[in-house]
């Protein structure tokens, strides 16, 4: 792994590190030391071999997949003929980048995107306020509009709702009131908009796998379920998920030169603001740092925090 083969030699300025192109590093380098004035340290991974060494966040998941039997089999998905699943062996947070045969796989949501990236698109949201519909500070109230599937449907849902000030925002459903046809949801924080329409969607329920591509995951049975877009990915079990946040961590560390990686697949978790960076500073001042000639990709970041940030 990148952090143990790295880790073991600390560098002195002039010296270059080589990582062997075409292989994949797991992992990620804090670097312990940096070079002097004119004889930087060097990590380059474009100089041995013809491709780039790759170093990845990404860690495969324990899964072994089995075909749904039935609707039933499948929490009554009418879609299960064309649905997997398996037991995990860890809880895995649903917005999770996850990558199904290397490919992405998104979460099932409704309704659904245009481009599935953009999961805060309000404009293709479902829309709220009239003709007996409302949206308060912990719930979505639809009355006869309210989708009466079964409870199991709703033990792992997700929501994301539209509100003041011009935000969406990402929360659990805590539960449903059938009898005023409501979704109750953890308070975000916000309040609702009260002079025009709200917007919400909902995430990670059974029923929503409704194409190729999507999953849901039942951490509370530690289960995933998957429509494959090919089989190749659950007959393989190759299953990997954004777990690290950070490929290259400077550490306030000047006279150093990153060249030739591909950095892919970093993300680490849900409020770390360093959360899907390729290389990052954390604050400290630097100098005479050169970073050329990366290839970056499948970052997941939050707002404000570029793929690299020094």
């Amino acid at each position: 792994k990148a952090a143990s083969v790295a880790g073991r030699y600390t560098p002195k300025g002039g010296d270059t590190l080589y990582f062997r192109g075409g292989t994949e590093y797991l992992g990620a380098i804090t670097l312990p030391s940096g070079g002097s004035e004119g004889n930087p340290v060097t990590y380059k991974g474009n100089g041995w071999g013809e491709e780039r060494a790759r170093l990845s966040g990404a860690a495969r998941l324990d899964v072994k997949f089995v075909p749904c039997k039935s609707a039933d089999d499948c929490y009554g998905n009418e879609n299960w003929k064309n649905i997997y699943k398996t037991p995990l062996s860890e809880t895995v947070h649903p917005l999770t980048p996850m990558y199904l045969g290397g490919e992405r796989i998104w979460l099932a949501r409704d309704p659904n995107q245009p481009d599935p990236f953009w999961f805060d698109d309000y404009d293709h949201y479902h829309d709220v306020g009239g003709d007996g519909t409302a949206m308060t500070h912990d719930s979505v109230i639809l009355g006869q509009y309210f989708d009466h599937t079964p409870d199991i449907n709703w033990e792992n849902a997700i929501i994301a709702v539209w509100m003041k000030p011009n935000l969406v925002l990402l929360t659990d459903v805590t539960g449903v009131d059938r009898t005023r046809g409501a979704i109750n949801f953890a308070p975000p924080g916000n309040d609702p908009y009260t002079d025009r329409a709200s917007y919400f969607a909902l995430f990670n329920r059974p029923s929503d796998i409704n194409r190729p591509g999507e999953y849901v995951i039942d951490n509370k049975r530690r289960m995933l379920l998957i429509w494959p877009e090919k089989t190749a990915g659950v007959e393989a079990n190759d299953v990997r998920i954004n777990k690290l946040g950070s490929g290259f961590v400077l550490n306030g560390k000047s006279n150093v030169v990153i060249e030739g990686f591909h950095l892919s697949h970093y993300f680490g978790g849900h409020k770390e603001w360093t959360s899907g960076t390729a290389i990052i500073n954390a604050n400290r001042s630097i100098r005479n740092v050169v970073i050329r000639d990366n290839y970056i990709d499948n970052l997941r970041t939050v707002e404000g925090v570029g793929a690299i940030q020094l």
